[in-house]
């Protein structure tokens, strides 16, 4: 069998979707769902990860984050930041199967300006 895996980049501002892999970085994806229900962003460009060192390097795109002066914070983020990992397997021994998907999401969560306990 063989495994391939590929990555997302993006990152959410508001309602706002942005691709951290596209170079026009200024323009909004929108969120749908897909045949099943589920939501997905069929525009997202999804490059393959061949290596370790290549998926270390991939970290690299989430430092182009917008970063924004808040009331409270010098440089506090106003987005969230989303790596999503495709994993794909197929079996040689049945050549006309489909392949096995799998797909892993990390979020980093902007935190907020201030926190209210009760």
């Amino acid at each position: 069998s063989f495994v391939k895996c590929w990555t997302s980049f993006f990152e959410l501002q508001g309602d706002r979707v942005y691709d951290l892999f596209s170079p026009n970085q200024n323009y909004a994806h929108e969120i749908r769902d897909d045949e099943s229900g589920y939501a997905t962003i069929p525009e997202l460009l999804q490059v393959e990860i061949t290596n370790p060192e290549q998926a270390k390097g991939i970290i690299s795109v989430g430092l182009r984050r917008v970063i924004d002066k808040t009331t409270s914070q010098k440089n506090a983020t106003r987005s969230h930041i989303l790596i999503q990992l495709t994993l794909a397997r197929k079996s040689f021994q049945t050549p006309d199967s489909k392949p096995e998907i799998s797909k892993l999401l990390f979020c980093e969560l902007s935190a907020p300006e201030q926190a209210h306990f009760y």
